[in-house]
């Protein structure tokens, strides 16, 4: 992510070079962009090398090749850039990808030059080596500072010998990089198997255990016909120890990427050894890759270390951000046959060129059998800057609720309208590997107030796959009347709730969740209207589901008590969503486990199948089953007791809440979405299901049959 003025260097040297482009001809004389891909090197060396970012230097610089092509840049500048490869790549240890990058700039241009502020000793002395200035580099190694000597009994060169001896002292001290050079230089000059053994021995030791195998197995080869059985079985046993040590390397690709290219250690790999075990040595590897997912360039860059006995898999989890997000916007657009005029960003789409505008707008409807209907319309927007790792958003929400329900009637009620006004804002920002985000929200209708507030932080680890979350979040409520001031009835009712939760990646189709929610209510949530039927002792036992309200009337006792629940409770859910992706479908399933000190104990499970009939087109089936046990309070017909003078002794707890007592419910239905427009970035959605529910010990009813439907449009631009 380029987050400063100095990591924007590059970019802007791209997109004037691209300016400069829907202007040109279209045949570029040579050299034509040799000043813009000096300026974008320039930017990658300063904001990108200079932080040590190697990995994505190398990604940013293989980007600006791009400039050069149709023979746009001047041999001289090719040479440049490849020399830059070339000091990148050994600065980050790819000595072997360093050498053929540092070999194609020299042949491009023999007087080719390093960046002087990034050119360390090492690299200078891998250039020299390149350009076979090194002179075999004598001077560096043994061969160099030998002068003359007498060769022991059983040498044949004394230079050889010598060689032998400094091997050997680098291998006390330790240093087996020289060790295995010296004992190279003696091998170039004699070959004894002593000192194959004392290379293959210091070549292990370094890590560098290929090497160190085949040196081992050339010891079991050709020690025998000299009569040195046992260095010959001591090399073969320690080869094959050392083979069935190997640390082992399992790259998994995704499938939705094309031109998929994969380099470990600067070295590209045929795709078809992906997924499959690759022997590797041990210690520290980098593993990138490119391709275009959508026709956007994505990629993927990352260090492992690996120790003997040790296997990795690596999940090639290929985004966007290299280049960066605006470059990619540019690139895909060209990808499309557009013109660089087309393509580029005006001038004020350079500040904010990175902004994705997001709208919805969404009517929904709800109505049952028992005569309550919900109308809901409600909107969004949002603005995303994924370069700079903020975002804003805003929703606004109203519900138009008509009831006539079977609990009015039983109270004589007339049928009433009510309207309920849902504003809601939230944003986040990135801090680092950290995502912090803020949100807010008010519901406001005739007799009832409810403001929230909550904040979310959310990381990732292990690239990515596992991304855990923490939330809080604060409302406070007020129950009151209908048109009574707050101020005059009003009971307040506070809310904390806790979620903590954590995203996986099991694989590069599958996505699980688990999340454990807490939440502490503290206040009088009782319903003001809600009259609760009151029976006799020996008439409370021949109360039967569902009876009706003229049959409850008659029986009742004449009291009518307002509803009265507890005035605390804590509720618990845990909750786990898995999704898998296939070729051209995708299956979603979440299960919640609830209960709440009231006794109340709950399951639901849901499941959706979603298709992709065409690219734009997806539809799918949706079912969902809950089933809850009742509340501790909760009664069929809840006793009056009387006093020997005929006063009343109500239940202290009561309730003629239906979604307190026990029930089950069923939901079936199903959805489709079009998207259309340049890039799909228009979309509509459609949706609809049934909802039965059986209510299995209540009064007035036994079942319910509700609907639900959904109407939305979005749409997203830059």
């Amino acid at each position: 992510m380029l987050g400063t003025p100095r990591q924007l260097i590059w970019l802007l040297a791209v997109a004037t070079f691209l300016v400069t482009s829907a202007w040109a001809e279209p045949a570029q004389a040579e050299g034509a962009n040799d000043e813009v891909l000096a300026g974008i090197i320039d930017g990658i060396l300063e904001s990108e090398v200079g932080t040590e970012q190697y990995g994505k230097a190398l990604q940013n610089l293989e980007a600006a090749q791009g400039i050069c092509e149709g023979g746009a840049c001047s041999a001289k500048a090719e040479a440049n850039l490849l020399a830059v490869v070339g000091t990148v790549q050994a600065l980050d240890g790819q000595r072997g990808a360093a050498k053929k990058s540092l070999k194609a700039a020299l042949r491009k241009d023999a007087a080719v030059k390093l960046p002087s502020q990034f050119a360390s000793a090492e690299v200078k002395s891998l250039f020299d080596e390149v350009k076979g200035t090194k002179s075999t580099k004598r001077a560096a190694g043994c061969r160099g500072r030998f002068k003359r000597g007498r060769k022991p009994f059983g040498w044949k060169s004394a230079e050889a010998y010598f060689c032998y001896k400094e091997a050997k002292a680098a291998e006390s001290d330790e240093d087996y990089g020289r060790c295995a050079d010296e004992a190279r230089s003696s091998l170039e000059v004699e070959t004894r198997t002593g000192t194959r053994t004392v290379l293959a021995r210091c070549l292990e030791l370094n890590n560098r255990w290929s090497e160190a195998i085949a040196e081992y197995q050339e010891v079991g080869r050709t020690a025998p016909k000299r009569g040195q059985f046992t260095a010959a079985r001591a090399a073969r046993t320690r080869a094959a120890t050392l083979q069935r040590r190997m640390p082992a390397l399992n790259l998994k690709p995704p499938d939705d990427v094309d031109d998929l290219v994969v380099k470990l250690d600067g070295t590209e790999l045929p795709l078809e050894i992906l997924e499959a075990e690759i022997p590797i040595d041990p210690g520290e590897h980098e593993v990138i890759a490119s391709g275009k997912q959508d026709g956007t360039p994505v990629g993927f860059s990352q260090k492992i270390e690996l120790e003997p006995d040790e296997s990795i898999t690596v999940l090639l989890t290929l985004s966007p951000g290299n280049p960066d997000p605006q470059t990619q916007k540019i690139l895909k657009c060209l990808a499309e046959g557009k013109t660089p005029r087309e393509c580029l960003p005006t001038a004020s789409d350079t500040v904010s060129g990175d902004l994705t505008y997001r709208v919805g707008v969404e009517a929904s409807g709800y109505t049952d059998d028992m005569d309550v209907d919900v109308a809901t319309p409600s909107m969004n927007f949002s603005v995303e800057n994924v370069t700079d790792g903020w975002g804003v958003g805003a929703a606004f929400l109203l519900d138009v609720v008509t009831a006539a329900s079977i609990d009015i009637l039983a109270t004589a009620s007339p049928r009433w309208r009510e309207v309920r006004y849902v504003p809601a804002i939230n944003g986040h920002k990135k801090f680092g590997d950290y995502d912090v985000s803020l949100r807010g929200s008010l519901s406001r209708e005739p007799d009832y107030l409810s403001g929230s507030v909550g904040a979310t932080v959310t990381t990732d680890f292990v690239q990515k796959t596992v991304t855990p979350s923490l939330g809080l979040e604060y409302s406070h409520d007020i129950n009151g009347r209908t048109q009574t001031s707050f101020d005059v009835f009003g009971k307040r009712i506070n809310r904390f709730a806790i979620t903590t939760g954590v995203g996986l990646v099991l694989d590069k189709a599958t996505f699980a969740s688990l999340s454990f929610v807490t939440v502490i209510e503290d206040g009088d949530m009782s319903k003001p209207y809600r009259h609760v039927p009151m029976f006799a002792p020996d008439v409370a036992p021949q109360v039967s589901p569902g009876l009706v309200i003229d049959a409850v009337n008659f029986f009742r006792e004449p009291e009518r008590p307002l509803e009265q629940l507890p005035t605390s409770r804590k509720r618990f859910a845990l909750a786990f969503a898995l999704a898998h992706r296939f070729a051209d479908a995708t299956i979603r399933a979440s299960q919640r486990l609830y209960i709440d000190t009231w006794g109340t104990k709950a399951t639901t499970t849901d499941a959706r199948f979603m298709y992709d009939l065409l690219k734009e087109l997806r539809i799918w089936p949706h079912a969902r089953f809950h089933a809850q046990t009742a509340a501790d309070f909760y009664e069929l017909a809840y006793i009056i007791q009387r006093t020997p003078d005929g006063r009343p002794i109500l239940p202290s707890l009561r309730t003629g809440d239906r979604e307190l007592g026990p029930l089950i419910a069923v939901t079936v239905g199903g959805g489709m979405r079009y998207e259309f427009g340049e890039r799909r970035s228009l979309g509509v959605s459609l949706a609809g299901d049934f909802i039965y529910s059986r209510f299995l010990n209540h009064l007035f009813v036994k079942q319910r049959l509700g609907g639900f439907g959904a109407l939305g449009f979005d749409a997203e631009f830059e």
